[in-house]
């Protein structure tokens, strides 16, 4: 038997999505137990790559369209848009912070 952390650090792109929730979160709580070094981070960026690019969007596009209540659409919006300044600003101040490691 395949331990869950095993499976969902091999699993493609396409297989994440049958995973169990609580699994990957799991996962994700186990990571953050390991404390990981940048190398070791970087690594496992390099063997899990995917292209955004790849992602159909186009049954969440018509669903967010035609079945969320506008309410709905507008807090998500708003909170999406207030993650997506928090990533970019955690990059930017990322940067000096990289720039000034010695290793």
């Amino acid at each position: 038997m395949v331990r869950w952390s095993t499976l969902v650090e091999s699993a493609s792109f396409d297989q994440l999505g049958t995973l169990d929730a609580s699994d990957i979160s799991d996962h994700a709580n186990l990571l953050a137990e390991r404390r990981l070094r940048p190398r070791d981070l970087y690594r496992r960026w390099e063997e899990q790559q995917w292209s955004a690019d790849a992602v159909r969007l186009d049954r969440d596009r018509d669903t967010f369209q035609t079945r969320l209540p506008r309410t709905l659409r507008r807090q998500l919006e708003a909170t999406i848009s207030t993650f997506i300044v928090g990533e970019y600003t955690g990059l930017d101040l990322l940067a000096p912070v990289q720039l000034g490691a010695p290793r």
